[in-house]
């Protein structure tokens, strides 16, 4: 019999708290032990933390969007406890990757069913990514996406046509394994997975177990070019385009001009002084997987 703990995210509203409670008391299976946990406030996260750590839990599952299921993978790093995820975010990036479906109620039973697997994480100075972190426009668009009040995959592409124009390409300064490559970028990729979220493939042959981290560099592109960047993305065809170049490695060093700029692990914003520092962790997370 597995041992879960449900990880409720902190921002969601009480309506939405209680219909996920009560969807998961409805819906999980009748031979698994199980405990909901709401994580409110927000600082409550080190108490939580050590609590589910210390009860026996075989999987935690994070209840919520990229935000929350980085928070919570996070503290199982090098732990034997196992991630699950719920998702209930714009992208799912990491859950899609992990072989997840959308739907709730399989969502559940995968959790479940399904095997155990360890994976890859990136570290970004203090911060840590298992499906993309990127420092330039998509970073930007995180910042502004973080303080919108709607949410959802329309409001992202909304806030990313308007941020277009005044966006331009900065010089970067990359070293990767070693090798230096001096690089003028409109957005950089750090990928763990293949994926940003909602299937759109920015780095089609990464791999989560592989001990690498995939570099892609992205200028910035005519907006007319936009459809068709977007069909290469949802098609896995992005290496094919003109305004992409690709690198991989094991220890990335960035560097760039300015006090500090706008980077993002897994959809979370942050800043980030220069240099910033990239170092595959392998094999550091437990997790729920049909891979």
């Amino acid at each position: 019999m597995r041992k879960i703990a449900f990880v409720i995210n902190p921002n969601a509203g009480k309506k939405q708290k209680t219909e996920v409670s009560t969807f998961i008391k409805n819906n999980i299976r009748n031979d698994v032990e199980f405990e909901i946990l709401i994580w409110e406030p927000i600082e409550q996260l080190e108490d939580l933390k050590k609590y589910y750590l210390n009860q026996n839990f075989d999987i935690i599952v994070a209840c919520g969007g990229d935000g929350t299921v980085n928070a919570v993978a996070r503290s199982l790093m090098h732990t034997n406890i196992a991630l699950g995820i719920l998702p209930l975010g714009s992208g799912n990036g990491l859950a899609r990757t992990l072989g997840y479906p959308m739907n709730l109620k399989k969502a559940l039973n995968f959790i479940c069913e399904q095997n155990y697997i360890s994976i890859d994480g990136n570290a970004l100075n203090e911060n840590v990514s298992f499906c993309a972190a990127g420092i330039g426009f998509d970073a930007h668009i995180s910042q502004l996406f973080a303080s919108s009040q709607e949410r959802g995959f329309k409001t992202y592409v909304k806030l990313a046509i308007n941020a277009y124009f005044n966006y331009k390409n900065k010089s970067y300064l990359i070293d990767v394994d070693g090798k230096i490559h001096e690089q003028d970028a409109f957005l950089i990729t750090i990928a763990n997975a293949s994926q940003y979220g909602n299937n759109a493939y920015i780095a089609p042959d990464a791999n989560i177990q592989d001990g690498r981290a995939e570099i892609v560099l992205l200028k910035k592109f005519p907006l007319i070019y936009a459809p068709i960047a977007a069909i290469r993305l949802f098609n896995k065809t992005i290496y094919k385009s003109g305004y992409i170049k690709k690198l991989s490695g094991k220890t990335i060093t960035i560097k760039f001009e300015g006090d500090q700029s706008a980077i993002h692990t897994d959809g979370e914003p942050h800043f980030s002084v220069s240099p910033l520092k990239i170092n595959v962790v392998p094999n550091c997370l437990k997790v729920v997987s049909s891979l």
